[in-house]
Formats: structure tokens, C-alpha cells, sequence
């Protein structure tokens, strides 16, 4: 997974190392989008040979993508787009309505976890790199911790009680308090690194600029959170393509009906496939990569001394 980091950047001197976090959710995202037992066995094998024969560290990606999209296809009661040859140890996603809410309200949840994940991510590296005004103040930071995880809180608590808890300490507390932090992040900075200066020289322009970010704090935390629901619509759109292979294959009669399993089966995996990792890799990139990886560091190259 290192190939795939690396092409964002490489992680800077006390930086957090995102391989591994990239490792586990790009798997994750991968088998809940593309559950199937066959298909991810197909791939797997296919990731086995690229990378023992080849060498490719997309090979060994591909390999790790595989086993995941075939656990969930054990999830699904999936096996070459077919849900009638094993039970599903979950749900089936087509099953009902409310299964497929239920797979997008798992999605949204679980990009809730890792924007979460990212902030405290973006925070250890603030303090690694003792970046304490960003520590506290920034998006990323403190302030867009108490802010998104307590509007998380509360939507989570309201979701299971039906109950909304939003008085006047939660108002102070998820609002009032991270949107003055984020408002004043670069003089509340400044005050803590004692520098001589506080307030920029145009003020009028900064209150413009910090009114303006507040407000993109919130659109890029809510649209954020919303662009996980992706992970639950390509877990239904690989449901549906399956399901449509398969009722060509009942309209079709003896070897017709074989042919077009396969051949919609190759489809699946090479066309679907590919889009379900790009999309696993959009998803890492902006939504994750993006609170927390700066990603400038520079690959350490030996020096060869020679002697005249």
C-alpha cells in the first residue's frame, strides 16, 4: 500500500505514516462496496499472480481487496452475483427498503468514524510538529473536533432514543465555542506563540476571510459525511448489475445463459471493479488524506562515496 500513499506524497519528518490507516480502510471500503464471494476470489488470485510473478504492489493491493470483497460476499449471500446459492449472514442489499436504508445509514456512520479518525490524526500531528495554534484552533483541530463530534453525538443519540438533547450547554459547547475558535484561529495562534503582533493589519479583510472559512467548515463537513454514502450505493449498484446477469441468464436457455454469466461476471469484476477502487481511492485522498497528510516529505537516497 505504500506505492498507492506515496503518489499523494511522502509522509514529512514527524509526520504520521498513513500507510496502515489507508491499509485497513481502503480493505474495508473496498469489500463493502464489491461483496461477492466468487468475484473477490477472483480478484485476489488474480492480485496472487501480479504480485509473485510480476512483482506489482498493485498486485498485492488487488490480493488484500480480494479477500475483503469476498468476506463480504459471505455478508451478502453473494457468490458470482447469484444470492440463491448461500444464505446471507447479514442482509441481502436488495432485499428490502430498509435494508437499503440500512447500508446507507452504515455508510454515512462509518465516514462520520473517519473524519473523526482524521481530525485526531491532524491533531497528533499538530503536536508532533508543535503546531499548537492549529492544535487547537484550526478545522482540523480542537475546535472542529467538538464541533463535528458533538453534532455526531447528538445525531447519534437522537437516531437511537428518538430523543433530541440540544439545550444550551450543547449550543455552547458544538457551536458557540468552536465557531469563535475557528473565527479567531490566527490571532488565538499568535497569543499563544507570544508573538508580538496579535491581529493581522487588515482586520475588515480578516473578518471577511474567517467568515467565509467558518462557513466552508461546515460545508466541508457536511458534504464530507455525505460523500461516504457512496460506500452504501456502489454496495447497491453491484447488486443490481448482478442481479441484472443473472435474469439475462433466465431469459437465455442452455449454453446462451452460461455465456452470459460469464461474460457479465468479467464485466462486473474488471468494469466494476476498477470504478469501486478509484472511488476507494477518491475517498482516501480528499476526504481522509485531506484533514490531516501534508505528504511533503522526500524519499531518503543513499550517498555512494567513491574514492579517486
Amino acid at each position: 500500500f505504500e506505492s498507492m500513499v506515496s503518489r499523494y506524497g511522502l509522509p514529512s519528518s514527524g509526520e504520521i505514516d498513513p500507510t496502515l490507516l489507508f491499509a485497513i480502510t481502503y480493505v474495508l471500503m473496498f469489500g463493502f462496496m464489491f461483496g461477492d464471494v466468487g468475484q473477490g476470489l477472483v480478484i485476489a488470485l488474480a492480485g496472487l499472480y501480479l504480485y509473485r510473478k510480476k512483482g506489482s504492489g498493485l498486485g498485492g493491493v488487488m490480493t488484500y481487496a480480494g479477500i475483503s470483497s469476498a468476506l463480504f460476499g459471505f455478508v451478502y449471500g453473494s457468490v458470482f452475483g447469484s444470492e440463491d446459492i448461500i444464505e446471507p449472514l447479514w442482509l441481502s442489499p436488495l432485499h428490502s427498503r430498509d435494508t437499503i436504508n440500512t447500508l446507507l445509514y452504515i455508510a454515512v456512520g462509518y465516514g462520520v468514524f473517519i473524519n473523526i479518525t482524521a481530525i485526531i490524526a491532524s491533531m497528533v500531528n499538530s503536536i508532533r510538529m508543535h503546531q499548537w495554534g492549529k492544535l487547537l484552533f484550526d478545522k482540523n483541530g480542537l475546535a472542529g473536533l467538538l464541533f463535528y463530534g458533538g453534532i455526531a453525538v447528538i445525531a447519534a443519540v437522537w437516531l437511537i432514543t428518538g430523543k433530541l438533547y440540544f439545550g444550551a450547554l450543547s449550543i455552547v459547547v458544538v457551536i458557540v465555542l468552536p465557531a469563535v475558535m475557528i473565527f479567531f484561529r490566527e490571532p488565538l495562534g499568535n497569543l499563544i506563540q507570544r508573538k508580538s503582533r496579535i491581529f493581522p493589519e487588515q482586520k475588515g479583510m480578516y473578518v471577511i476571510e474567517s467568515f467565509f472559512e467558518l462557513f466552508e467548515t461546515v460545508l466541508s463537513f457536511f458534504s464530507g459525511t455525505v460523500s461516504f454514502a457512496r460506500v452504501g450505493a456502489f454496495a447497491l449498484n453491484h447488486a443490481g448489475l448482478s442481479l441484472a446477469v443473472w435474469t439475462l441468464y433466465h431469459m437465455a436457455s442452455g449454453i446462451g445463459g452460461i455465456v452470459v454469466v460469464i461474460l457479465g461476471n468479467l464485466l462486473t469484476i474488471g468494469l466494476e471493479g476498477l470504478i469501486v477502487g478509484i472511488q476507494c481511492m477518491r475517498l482516501e485522498y480528499y476526504e481522509i488524506f485531506g484533514r490531516f497528510y501534508i505528504g511533503d516529505g522526500r524519499e531518503f537516497k543513499t550517498v555512494e562515496v567513491t574514492e579517486d
